[in-house]
């Protein structure tokens, strides 16, 4: 992950910045693909929706405390992006949503 490669200085904050806002868009782009698949039901194009939504918060909290060089806020956006991603797994697992 570019924030822990950052916090151990393995990457420069610029490059670590450019990463992020990738990711964004790139979920950005996955939300949108999701809103468009017919074949998903309803209440699990919502909660995939609100999981991206989740990680792009998460995402930019990274991003903020990249900028403002804060390693410790930095850490706990680092775990909460684990939960939000290993949560996003399981309902792609059980609800088939990741195609």
């Amino acid at each position: 992950m570019v924030g822990e490669a950052w916090a151990n200085g393995a990457v420069t904050t610029v490059y670590a910045k450019r990463t992020l806002q990738t990711t964004l868009e790139t979920l950005q782009d996955e939300s949108k693909t999701l809103a468009q698949d017919s074949d998903i039901p309803a209440a699990q194009l919502t909660e995939a929706q609100q999981q991206i939504k989740n990680l792009q918060q998460t995402v930019n909290a990274i991003a903020a405390a990249i900028e403002q060089r804060d390693r410790t806020s930095l850490s706990a956006q680092l775990q909460q992006l684990s939960f939000e991603e290993q949560t996003l797994r399981t309902l792609a697992q059980n609800g088939d949503v990741a195609r």
